[in-house]
């Protein structure tokens, strides 16, 4: 785990549902636990402002950050797919997002490709992403987030076609990502699950790390479109569990260390 993306883990799980600033004590005590120096963690902290990830406040002598606006709805989105609420179910239709962004814009073409990613599209192909969730209609407020509204379009389709599994397969790597949920399946299936609130806190976090890089290549496919076999289900089951347990193992550290301006 580096410094940046597992604070950016913490940030979603702990701070972000807040919906206010945290004091930079606790985010440096949570750290800590999971073997990051104070100086690591400060670089990390001043790249999440530069950007645009945290806002910096100042009570007294105190330093507190609360994550921005326009990260907040990112995080909420990544949340609703971790921690699906309703069964994912379809509605029949395809969101289909089509860009023509210039090679001038690369650099803002390739993080709003990421950021699509992490939406749930696959990259059908060139500049033309698909995706089966209704909530990939947010991707209209990450065009205007990034300033590409004028090059991206949106619809929504009926695909003509009945076997979408072959369009799944062309736009997802299936083999990939199954390889992927094995691997997590055989290191956390038998990990221990300690009651000891360091340790929980240790043991969630590096779960949670490694089980929300699975957004970036599965749109989270509603029951209908779930691919055979379906590790992804399994590895979810699991993780869901195991989520449950440690992170009510750790709440006693997470209480102690949490220090918001009101508290």
């Amino acid at each position: 785990m580096r410094a940046r993306s597992t604070l950016f883990t913490i940030l979603g799980e702990y701070v972000n549902p807040l919906r206010e600033a945290i004091w930079v004590g606790s985010i440096l005590e949570w750290m800590e636990v999971l073997g990051f120096n104070e100086p690591a963690v400060r670089a990390a902290i001043s790249r999440a402002q530069r950007n645009g990830w945290l806002q910096a406040e100042k009570l007294g002598r105190k330093s507190y950050y609360r994550i921005t606006e326009d990260v907040q709805w990112r995080i909420d989105g990544l949340l609703d797919r971790l921690y699906p609420r309703t069964p994912n179910q379809w509605d029949g239709l395809w969101r289909v997002l089509i860009y023509t962004i210039p090679e001038s814009k690369r650099e803002k073409r390739d993080k709003f490709r990421k950021e699509l990613s992490l939406m749930g599209f696959g990259m059908l192909t060139g500049g033309v992403w698909i995706c089966p969730n209704p909530k990939a209609r947010d991707a209209l407020d990450l065009a205007r987030a990034h300033t590409l509204e004028q090059e991206v379009e949106i619809f929504e389709a009926t695909r003509l076609h009945q076997n979408h599994h072959d369009l799944i397969a062309h736009a997802w790597d299936l083999g990939y990502i199954n390889t992927h949920y094995q691997a997590f399946l055989q290191e956390f299936e038998h990990a221990p699950l300690p009651e000891e609130p360091r340790a929980a806190f240790y043991e969630f976090i590096r779960m949670l790390h490694a089980y929300r890089k699975f957004l970036f290549f599965d749109p989270s496919f509603p029951a209908e479109l779930r691919p055979t076999p379906d590790w992804g289900a399994v590895a979810q089951q699991l993780f869901l569990e195991r989520r449950s347990k440690l992170k009510a193992s750790a709440a006693p550290l997470v209480a102690a260390t949490l220090k918001t301006p009101e508290i």
